[in-house]
């Protein structure tokens, strides 16, 4: 399951949260040991339906058909090596240390990785997901993009903890729904170990100040 991934709830995660988040945590198992109808998964997967706002269905554009892409998106500087940025409107948020956990199965393929660093907003968490195929994900296709403010500059914990997102899921038929904020399809694109995104993230509910808007996002899963 993916802890920090406010989202449908069918995705195993390698990672950790906060008590602070964990209301607004609604992801959990990701593809293949835990039993369909295991209780907690069911609990989870009506919160997530209680808490998505879904927007009406949208036709994709050039939709992907695995994990990877011929090309990355245009315009969006590289990453370098281990390392992972987003600008939102235009201010740069940078992280260093990233763990791409990338799955692939016959039957479907996932990136995914979550880290947390000192940005110039404070402590602050960048977490990525692009799964496709049922074999990873609680719909066919689902990607994230979610900014998670845990503490400010000064080092002091949030009151309110700050969530902002872009969220998407799709049919093998190609339609697409948007959950929290909206972009282009594919939201990412993945060739090697390159990763870049763009979007418009927006606030997910409860969040005092969240950071909303127009973003890039690039990453290189490769090791430093």
């Amino acid at each position: 399951m993916y802890p920090g991934y406010v989202t449908h709830p069918r995705f195993a995660s390698i990672l950790t949260v906060s008590a602070a988040v964990g209301v607004a945590v609604l992801l959990t198992a990701c593809g293949g040991d835990d039993a369909p109808g295991d209780t907690q998964e069911q609990e989870a997967n009506a919160g997530a339906m209680i808490e998505a706002r879904a927007k009406e269905d949208t036709p994709t554009g050039e939709r992907l058909e695995g994990l990877y892409a011929e090309s990355l998106h245009s315009g969006i500087e590289a990453a370098t090596t281990g390392t992972a940025y987003i600008e939102i409107e235009g201010e740069r948020l940078e992280f260093s240390g990233i763990e791409c956990k990338i799955t692939e199965r016959d039957d479907g393929e996932a990136l995914q990785f979550n880290v947390k660093g000192e940005t110039t907003r404070g402590t602050t968490e960048l977490s990525v997901l692009r799964g496709i195929g049922w074999g990873v994900g609680f719909d066919y296709e689902e990607e994230l993009v979610q900014v998670t403010h845990l503490a400010d500059s000064d080092g002091r914990d949030l009151d309110s903890v700050d969530i902002s997102m872009a969220q998407n899921s799709g049919d093998e038929a190609g339609v697409k729904r948007w959950h929290r904020g909206n972009g282009p399809d594919p939201m990412f694109r993945i060739v090697g170990a390159n990763v870049t995104a763009t979007g418009r993230l927006s606030g997910h509910r409860g969040s005092e100040n969240p950071q909303e808007g127009d973003f890039v996002l690039a990453a290189n899963c490769g090791e430093a």
